[in-house]
């Protein structure tokens, strides 16, 4: 007949889902529109390479570069690059 404070409760649970399948139609993919800007990173001046519109599968970028997509801006900083895949996403990866 003690009061009891709980500090934590931790919860899992399981359920059966369905398969998911990524999108492989890149419906509205298109080629880029590709183009260079002067901007500031690190305090440095630098010409940038600028993609616009969303990038079909393949799609290469060396940073410093922008992908200007419909609903977001990504930058690729200096020293990375970027590629699209097969479902519409950007792998960055350090360059080397």
């Amino acid at each position: 007949e003690q009061e009891l404070e709980l500090v934590t409760i931790r919860v899992t649970a399981t359920a059966e889902r369905s398969e998911v399948e990524l999108a492989g139609d890149r419906a509205g993919a298109d080629e880029v529109e590709r183009s260079t800007r002067e901007a500031t990173l690190d305090g440095e001046q630098v010409e940038l390479e600028v993609l616009r519109g969303i990038p079909p599968a393949g799609t290469q970028a060396g940073g410093p570069a922008v992908i200007e997509l419909p609903e977001s801006t990504l930058l690729i900083p200096p020293g990375w690059d970027a590629e699209v895949d097969d479902t519409g996403t950007i792998r960055m990866a350090r360059a080397g």
